[in-house]
């Protein structure tokens, strides 16, 4: 349907898991505050199930990648700008096929966290407010989502037949 649409898609994706973790804060700011964080951390990634997994679709929903991109620029900022330039690397190198440099940015967010949590560990503390491992298995989580739910463009491109930008 062209850019527009799929930048406002993208856009509409990663705030439904944004505004989780918005709900969470406003919610049990005074009940919990010191597990805000965690519980938003958590109010995110039932969005990327719900979003990935919908009931009423019969559990066929979307590949989650902008839903996960939404937790991560909330919790781990730092993070998710150098992922987006492994989306962008893969992007190119695919020859503008997005499902690559999704795939791209799924895999390296988890190496990137980790990196940055160990060699700029006052960035991550100031920024991930969580335990580290918390965050990492979600990461994990999600590459591992992203990945499977990208095999049906994998083998479309196998055959020749995956879109990109230049092939609608």
């Amino acid at each position: 349907m062209g850019f527009k649409a799929g930048a406002i898609t993208f856009i509409g994706d990663c705030l439904k898991s944004i505004l989780a973790i918005v709900l969470v804060r406003i919610i049990y700011a005074n009940t919990m505050p010191d597990s805000l964080v965690l519980l938003g951390l958590y109010a995110g990634t039932g969005a990327v199930l719900g979003h990935n997994f919908p009931i009423q679709l019969k559990f066929k929903g979307g590949k989650g990648v902008a839903t996960s991109a939404g937790i991560m620029f909330v919790l781990a900022p730092i993070s998710i700008l150098i992922s987006i330039l492994f989306f962008f690397l893969g992007l190119f190198l695919s020859k503008k096929t997005v499902s690559i440099g999704s795939t791209c940015a799924a895999i390296s967010f988890p190496i990137v966290l980790t990196l940055v949590y160990k060699f700029a560990p006052t960035l991550s503390k100031y920024f991930f407010g969580i335990e580290y491992i918390y965050m990492l298995v979600v990461a994990l989580l999600i590459m591992i989502f992203i990945i499977i739910k990208h095999i049906p463009n994998y083998k479309r491109m196998l055959k020749g037949e995956e879109k990109n930008f230049d092939r609608k």
